[in-house]
C-alpha cells in the first residue's frame, strides 16, 4: 500500500466522520426545534400523532382543515375533537398518521374528508408524503413511504434529510417569526369570499387514472376502523361548481365505500351550498360560516348513522 494511498484512505475516512459527526448535530437540532413549534400544519400534525387525546379525529386535505369545527362537534356529540387535516394530503399520508395515532389511543370515531379527485394518480400526491420523514422510524410511516419513494431508505441513516421540506419553516418558527393563525384543536378557518360566479366544469368523456396505491391505502384505512369496531364516517365536502356529468372518479370512491360496507355521504354538489355563495371561501373551500354551518350537517349526519 502507497504512502500516497494511505493518505487518500485517511482523508476519505476523516472526511465521513465529519459528514455523519455534523449531520448528527445539525439533525438533532432540527429534531428539537420541529418538535417545538407551537404553530403550522407541521406543529398541528406533531400533536396529533403524539399528543392529542381526542376521541373524534378528522382526517383529510385542507377541505378537512378548513370545514370541521371541533368545538362546535364536541358541544353537540359531547366527545374532544380534533381536525388532523392537512393540506393536499391523500389517504396515503392520513393512513400511517391515524395508525400513529392508533398506536396511543383508541377514537370514538373517524371522519374521513376525501377529494372527488382521491384516487387518481398524481406525482404530487407522492411527494407530500416526504413530510411524513420526520416519523420514519415508525413502522406504518416506513411502510408507505418506502412503498412510494423507495429511494429514501438509502438516505435514512441522515438525521438531517427528514428536515429537508421543513428547513425554512423551522428556522422561521425558530427566530419568531409568524403570528399564531386562529388554531382551534387543529381547525382554521377562511374568512370573506373570493367566489363571484358558479361555473360549470366539463367532465364528460375525460379520461381518468386510478391510483392502486392510494386505493390500497383507502381500503386499509376503513378496515383497520372496522377491525378496531371505530364508527367511520366518508364526507365529501360541498363544492361550488357545477359539472356537466357524473364524475367517474367520485363513482370509484362511492363504489368501493359501498363494497366494503362504509358509509358515505356526498355534499360536493349539495344546492344548500350552491345556492348559498355566502358560505363559500372559494371553489373548493368554505368559509367561516359555511365551516359553521357544515359542520352541523356533519353532526346531523354522525348522529344519524347511531340510530
Amino acid at each position: 500500500m502507497t504512502r500516497e494511498f494511505k493518505k487518500l484512505l485517511k482523508f476519505i475516512a476523516i472526511t465521513a466522520a465529519t459528514v455523519f459527526i455534523l449531520d448528527f448535530m445539525i439533525g438533532s437540532l432540527l429534531e428539537y426545534l420541529y418538535n417545538k413549534m407551537e404553530a403550522g400544519e407541521r406543529a398541528r400534525a406533531h400533536f396529533a400523532t403524539q399528543k392529542s387525546e381526542a376521541d373524534l379525529f378528522i382526517f383529510g386535505s385542507s377541505r378537512a382543515l378548513y370545514h370541521y369545527d371541533p368545538s362546535i362537534l364536541k358541544d353537540s356529540l359531547h366527545v374532544e375533537a380534533y381536525n388532523a387535516g392537512r393540506s393536499a394530503q391523500t389517504v396515503l399520508y392520513h393512513l400511517p398518521v391515524f395508525k400513529m395515532i392508533l398506536s396511543r389511543k383508541k377514537p370514538k370515531a373517524v371522519i374521513l374528508d376525501v377529494n372527488e379527485s382521491e384516487f387518481l394518480y398524481d406525482q404530487s400526491k407522492y411527494d407530500l408524503v416526504s413530510l411524513l420523514l420526520p416519523y420514519y422510524t415508525n413502522p406504518a410511516v416506513k411502510a408507505v413511504v418506502d412503498k412510494v419513494s423507495p429511494g429514501y431508505r438509502y438516505f435514512s441513516w441522515s438525521r438531517i434529510v427528514p428536515y429537508n421540506s421543513s428547513l425554512v419553516v423551522i428556522a422561521y418558527r425558530a427566530l419568531g417569526f409568524g403570528s399564531r393563525r386562529s388554531d382551534d384543536k387543529g381547525y382554521i378557518y377562511f374568512q370573506g369570499n373570493r367566489t363571484s360566479q358558479l361555473e360549470t366544469y366539463k367532465y364528460c368523456g375525460k379520461p381518468i387514472t386510478i391510483d392502486p396505491n392510494i386505493v390500497d391505502a383507502f381500503r386499509e384505512f376503513v378496515q383497520l376502523c372496522k377491525d378496531n369496531q371505530i364508527p367511520l364516517l366518508i364526507v365529501v365536502s360541498p363544492r361550488f361548481m357545477k359539472v356537466d356529468c357524473e364524475r367517474k372518479d367520485l363513482l370509484e370512491i362511492k363504489q368501493l365505500a359501498d363494497s366494503m360496507n362504509v358509509r358515505l355521504v356526498d355534499f360536493s354538489t349539495s344546492p344548500k351550498y350552491l345556492q348559498n355563495l355566502t358560505f363559500m371561501y372559494d371553489e373548493a373551500h368554505l368559509n367561516r360560516e359555511g365551516s359553521i354551518e357544515f359542520t352541523k350537517d356533519v353532526i346531523f349526519q354522525l348522529k344519524h348513522a347511531q340510530e
